[in-house]
């Protein structure tokens, strides 16, 4: 399978399986009176089978590994920052489900570096205006998420007189 085609089977992959989120971890930093947040851009997938996942360990690095849930083995692989960017920037052409997530991604992992690169590790911390864009950037993709989210314990049927009642 050439690299093309191999891309665009991960992408299909990834738009039923993958995740992409904006994660917001609470640190605690000595030099800093109270605790901070931490922001970082993580791709995922968890699935029960490694073969698939270990073409993703392959082409993008990350990390992949094995749990149990009731017994049974599942596999997870992610990645995360710099290398989750170039991973969405290849999936990025091929995308349905998750374009617009990546989208946000790209632009989270692009502004990151911007600001980390103008204020680099400060001792009092980031200036406000920063804070204020990495919390929108989370906000904006738990969002686009939400929406994204089934709940396939209670679903809700809508027969075609439900349906044309809402067009209507």
């Amino acid at each position: 399978m050439n690299e093309r085609d191999l891309l665009i089977w991960m992408a299909g992959f990834f738009d039923g399986e993958g995740c992409v989120s904006v994660g917001r971890a609470r640190r605690v930093v000595p030099q800093m009176k109270e605790p901070a947040w931490g922001y970082s851009l993580l791709l995922a997938i968890a699935q029960r089978h490694r073969e698939p996942l270990q073409r993703f360990m392959d082409l993008f690095g990350g990390n992949l590994y094995a749990y149990r849930v009731k017994g049974v083995e599942y596999w997870r692989w992610s990645v995360s920052s710099h290398r989750a960017q170039a991973a969405i920037e290849k999936l990025l052409p091929y995308l349905l489900n998750k374009r617009a997530i990546a989208e946000v991604g790209i632009r989270f992992q692009i502004q990151m570096t911007a600001w980390n690169k103008e204020h680099g590790r400060r001792r009092g911390g980031y200036p406000a205006e920063v804070i204020a864009g990495r919390e929108a950037f989370y906000h904006e993709a738990r969002a686009l998420n939400a929406k994204a989210r089934t709940n396939h314990r209670a679903p809700k049927y809508e027969g075609p007189k439900a349906i044309a009642a809402k067009t209507a």
